[in-house]
C-alpha cells in the first residue's frame, strides 16, 4: 500500500489546520479571522466546512464496504488507508478552493461533532480546539438565536465531553491545542504568538498591530444594542464579551451546574453558586419534570426517541 503522504503530495494537502469551537457562538469567526492575517494562512472560503462533523457518515461508509471483502484479506489494514484516502480527499477539496497563496488551509466549523474519528482520516492535520466557558455560550445563544437554556447547556455538557475524550486519546497530541477564548480576548498577542509557534509558522510576519483593527464578528451584542445579528465586522461601543453572564440570578447558576457543572470543570471553569444539597437536587429534578410536560419538548423527545438517542437528565 502506498503512503498517502508520498511524493507529490504537498503539505498544504496533506497538513490542513482545523479550527473546531467547542459550539456556535464560541469565536470561531473572530479567531479564523486573526489566523487569516498571517501571509502562510489561507483560510478556506466555506465559512463553515462541517467536514469533521460529519465524519460519522464516512466511518459507515468504510464500514460497509469493509463488510463487502473476504475475510482472508487485510481488511483492517485496508480500511486504514481507505480512511486516509478518503482524508485526503478532503483535504484536497479544502486546499483547492483556499487562496492559492503558498501556505496551511485553515478550515473551520462551530462544532466538535466526529472529533474522536478525526485522526482516522487526517492523521497529520493541526487541530486547535477553541472553548468557551458554557455560560457564556448559552447566554450568547439565548439572546442570538432564542436557543433554550437547558438544551443549550447540555449541548455545550457534550461537547466538552467530546473533547475531553478526544484529548485522553489523541495519538498526535502534539498536533492539538486547546485555546480558550477568553485568553484570547484578553491578550490576542499573547495567544496568537502561541498558535503560531504551535503551527511552526513565523511570529515576525504577522501583522499584530491589526489585531486592534480587527472587528466584533457576529456577537449577540449587536441584538442587543439593537441592530441585526450579521457575520461582517463590526465595533461596538464597550464591547466586553467576557461578561457575557454576569448578570445570572443564583438559581440559573445552580440549574447551569446540575446540567453542566461536571464538564464546567473538565475544562477548567469554575461553577458559581455550587449546591450540592438533596433539596437542590430536587428542585432541578422537578424543573426537568416539569419541562419534559411541555408539548415543544415532548415533540424534541419523541424525535430523539425516534433516533435512539439516550434521554437528557
Amino acid at each position: 500500500m502506498n503512503d498517502p503522504g508520498a511524493a507529490g503530495v504537498s503539505s498544504r494537502q496533506t497538513e490542513p489546520v482545523f479550527l473546531l469551537g467547542i459550539a456556535h457562538r464560541s469565536g470561531t469567526n473572530y479567531l479564523a479571522e486573526l489566523l487569516d492575517q498571517h501571509e502562510a494562512i489561507a483560510a478556506s472560503p466555506l465559512p463553515e466546512d462541517f467536514l469533521v462533523a460529519k465524519l460519522a457518515f464516512l466511518e459507515e461508509y468504510v464500514r460497509r464496504v469493509q463488510g463487502e471483502w473476504s475475510a482472508r484479506w487485510d481488511r483492517d489494514s485496508a480500511a486504514r488507508e481507505l480512511r486516509s484516502r478518503l482524508g485526503l480527499g478532503l483535504a484536497g477539496y479544502l486546499a483547492s478552493d483556499a487562496a492559492p497563496r503558498a501556505g496551511r488551509v485553515l478550515a473551520r466549523t462551530p462544532s466538535v461533532d466526529g472529533l474522536t474519528m478525526l485522526r482516522r482520516y487526517f492523521p497529520k492535520a493541526h487541530v486547535i480546539l477553541l472553548i468557551r466557558d458554557g455560560r457564556a455560550v448559552v447566554e450568547s445563544g439565548m439572546r442570538s438565536f432564542q436557543w433554550s437554556f437547558d438544551d443549550a447547556s447540555l449541548r455545550w455538557a457534550r461537547a466538552a465531553r467530546t473533547i475531553d475524550q478526544y484529548r485522553s486519546q489523541d495519538p498526535s497530541a502534539e498536533r492539538s491545542i486547546v485555546v480558550r477564548y477568553e485568553d484570547l480576548v484578553a491578550d490576542p498577542d499573547k495567544a496568537l504568538t502561541a498558535l503560531l509557534g504551535f503551527l511552526s509558522l513565523d511570529t515576525a510576519t504577522y501583522p499584530f498591530q491589526r489585531i486592534a483593527q480587527t472587528g466584533v464578528i457576529g456577537s449577540s451584542e449587536l441584538k442587543a444594542t439593537g441592530g441585526d445579528l450579521h457575520w461582517d465586522q463590526a465595533a461596538i461601543p464597550d464591547f466586553d464579551p467576557l461578561a457575557r453572564f454576569s448578570h445570572w440570578t443564583a438559581n440559573q447558576h445552580k440549574r447551569f451546574n446540575w446540567l453542566a457543572g461536571r464538564e464546567l470543570g473538565l475544562l477548567g471553569y469554575q461553577p458559581l453558586h455550587a449546591d450540592e444539597g438533596l433539596t437542590n437536587a430536587a428542585a432541578q429534578r422537578l424543573h426537568s419534570a416539569a419541562a419534559a410536560c411541555r408539548p415543544r419538548e415532548l415533540r424534541r423527545r419523541f424525535r430523539r426517541l425516534l433516533r435512539g438517542s439516550p434521554p437528557a437528565r
